[in-house]
């Protein structure tokens, strides 16, 4: 197919290009902190601030996660319902936020949305999630699997 192998590449140089911005903007940040809408937060909890359990703990439990994503995920890019782009930007969040509990012990949060403080990674597996549940329910929507298990094809035969 023309283009495709120009396009090969493309996942993992995302992968790097957002996962660096994240990195980058999370040390910027640490270095802005009278800006009113940049507040450097130190984030030990696991995803969404639900319980402090542990670098290696809740890296195991990220990436269980992101791995149970990508599956899903990847049946909807296998039906031509989601670009594969979306799971290496679901995959850069994990690897920007899984960076800082490896080297810091915690994640780095920096911009402040109402009660919420976010960065980048953030907004990366948010982003993620979104287009993957609405992909998933278009496609539900759209080709509803037989409410029957008979295969229609026995029915004719018989």
């Amino acid at each position: 197919m023309p283009g495709v192998a120009s396009r090969r590449g493309l996942g993992p140089a995302l992968l790097v290009i957002l996962v660096g911005l994240d990195l980058v903007s999370k040390t910027v940040a640490s270095r802005w902190n009278g800006v009113s809408f940049i507040h450097p937060t130190p984030n030990p909890k696991l995803m969404l601030g639900v319980s402090d359990v542990g670098v290696a703990p809740s890296l195991v439990l990220s990436a269980m996660v992101i791995a149970a994503g990508v599956y899903g995920a990847q049946r909807l890019v296998a039906g031509g319902r989601l670009s594969p782009m979306v799971i290496w930007i679901g995959v850069a969040g994990f690897a920007g936020n899984a960076i800082d509990r490896v080297a810091f012990g915690h994640v780095r949060d920096w911009l402040v949305l109402g009660p919420t403080v976010w960065n980048l990674a953030d907004f990366c597996l948010a982003a993620a999630i979104v287009l993957v549940l609405v992909a998933g329910i278009r496609s539900v929507l759209h080709d509803p699997e037989p409410s029957s298990s008979v295969n229609p094809r026995e029915e004719v035969k018989r």
